[in-house]
């Protein structure tokens, strides 16, 4: 956004250029036009007005010239036109001899009239000049301070600091941004924005200055205009986190010491800016530090227990076999063998569980894909829960189905922990549902209970990582089995959905699309 103000210039150049100097020798130029076309006007109408009648005139030139060109010009008006007056208009003409003595005091009159509305004129025009620019400086100053309200990362702070400060001041600013890992007496170790060719990042003898001492380099030459950089810290309550280095773009001009407060404002302004972000990434980082607390705490509180569970089964079977074995009978012994192995093949489960959501988080999980038929995946999937379910399942194919594609391992792993979750959920002696149905194109599979079903402000929650719903939570299990679930549906790109079922319970609807199912490119 570019909208300096033509009048603002934050530069000054103490010589003057040919540009310049060509401007000078025409404003006295046309004054001295002003002053030959307001004598031309005279000399027609002298015998028709009296002399005095005519100063009005040249009055009035002095006064537009001091307006468009300043004090000189105006100065050099007054004197041109007291001399034509007195030459041209006053009897006896062409000589500097009046005839009437009262004419010096009108000489006079006209000259310091005119010098006084010159003064007044250009004080006047100095005034609106400098209002413009305390203007253009406070302008500039909110604008800055709007674009760093909306900044909140480090790059976009800094780029909206040297862009406001080229596109309004009109000059070059570095930012040196001390390392707060480091130690400043030691070594200053700092980076510069924007990055110098080649990445440099040495900087001036000022510059250092002012990063150790927190001191602006060349506050003392406030007086001076011929300083072509200027440094100023930026200071915050934690301390100085850098320094801002004002300098003109072109060699040959030099900063002008009317906006050394403007600069001292923008150093204060982009030092609260990169505070607030330092005092952000603190924030984050310790809610970052939180939130994994509470995740670990939370991973420990799930699994402990179950893992625990098992183990404790495993151990007192084998302890048992182990020193009673002669005591017991064979029924006995084989009990306690299945009950162990049923622990084991938990234990295994969650194990597999953890390995399984560890793999889909870190987007390590490779599908093997290949037709699968549907009816198949089913029988093999209760094959497997035959000893781990204990409850009927209801099966309802169509007539005929074709093969999707998709991994069938992954799938058989997403059955499992569906049906394990509806039977986990449901009252005991109440059947679980499995109906496969083809609709437009697409193939669905639901797994179903006659449950409590799920509230609907639950909803969105149950495919996280260890979520447990509010009515069951003193059930096991580690609150994984849906986050992998969605996981692998997510990588098959298919849908899961959660519906409520009429007459109670709920129902997870797999929807793949039919009758062939090609992964996403």
């Amino acid at each position: 956004m570019n909208n300096k103000p033509q009048i603002f210039s934050a530069l000054h150049s103490p010589a003057t250029s040919p540009n310049q100097s060509g401007k000078f020798y025409l404003s006295y130029f046309f004054s001295l036009l002003i002053v030959v076309a307001i004598t031309g006007v005279g000399l027609l109408i002298r015998d028709l007005v009296t002399p005095t009648n005519l100063v009005m005139p040249y009055l009035l030139g002095v006064v537009s010239i001091a307006v468009l060109w300043g004090r000189g010009p105006a100065i050099f008006a007054s004197v041109l036109g007291v001399l034509a007056f007195d030459i041209f208009l006053v009897p006896p003409y062409l000589t500097f001899v009046v005839e009437d003595t009262e004419y010096i005091i009108t000489f006079l009159s006209l000259f310091l009239v005119g010098v006084l509305i010159s003064n007044l004129t250009v004080q006047i025009k100095e005034q609106m000049l400098e209002a413009k620019e305390r203007e253009a400086r406070a302008t500039s100053l909110y604008q800055l301070s709007q674009a760093l309200a909306v900044a909140f990362k480090m790059a976009d702070v800094l780029n909206a600091i040297v862009d406001n400060i080229r596109n309004t001041l009109d000059i070059d600013v570095e930012l040196y941004l001390l390392d707060r890992s480091a130690d400043p007496v030691e070594r200053l170790e700092f980076d510069v924005f924007p990055q110098k060719e080649g990445g440099e990042t040495q900087a001036s003898e000022e510059i250092l200055s002012t990063l150790r001492t927190g001191i602006s380099a060349g506050l003392e030459a406030r007086g001076a205009l011929d300083r072509a950089s200027i440094a100023f810290p930026l200071v915050t309550n934690s301390g100085i986190v850098g320094a801002i280095n004002f300098s003109s773009k072109n060699p040959l001009k030099r900063l002008d010491k009317n906006d050394f407060q403007t600069y001292d404002a923008v150093a204060n302004l982009s030092a609260l800016a990169i505070e607030r972000v330092y005092l952000n990434q603190e924030v984050s980082q310790t809610q970052l530090l939180k939130a994994k607390e509470e995740l670990q705490s939370a991973l420990l509180n799930s699994i402990s227990h179950d893992f625990r569970t098992p183990l404790v089964t495993i151990t007192g079977t084998l302890s048992s076999l182990e020193t009673e074995i002669h005591l017991l009978e064979k029924d006995s012994q084989q009990h306690l063998i299945r009950q162990a192995l049923n622990e084991a093949e938990r234990l295994n489960r969650l194990v597999s569980n953890l390995l399984n959501i560890i793999r889909l988080e870190g987007g390590s999980l490779q599908l093997q894909w290949e037709p699968v038929d549907v009816q198949d995946l089913i029988g093999t999937t209760l094959e497997q829960l035959k000893n781990r379910i204990d409850r009927q399942i209801n099966i309802e194919l169509p007539d005929q189905l074709s093969f999707i594609s998709a991994d069938f391992v992954l799938l058989q792993q997403v059955l499992i922990n569906l049906i394990e979750n509806a039977s986990k959920y449901s009252p005991e002696g109440t059947p679980i549902d499995i109906i496969v149905h083809r609709e437009d194109g697409w193939l669905y599979i639901d797994v179903g209970d006659r449950g409590d079903g799920i509230d609907e402000k639950e909803i969105p929650h149950i495919f996280k990582k260890f979520y447990r719903m509010k009515d069951h939570e003193k059930l096991s299990g580690t609150g994984l089995g849906l986050a992998i679930v969605k996981g692998i549906m997510d990588a098959h790109h298919a849908q899961i959905k959660v519906i409520p079922r009429y007459g109670g319970g709920m129902v997870f609807r797999l929807i793949f699309t039919y009758p062939e199912y090609s992964p996403l490119e």
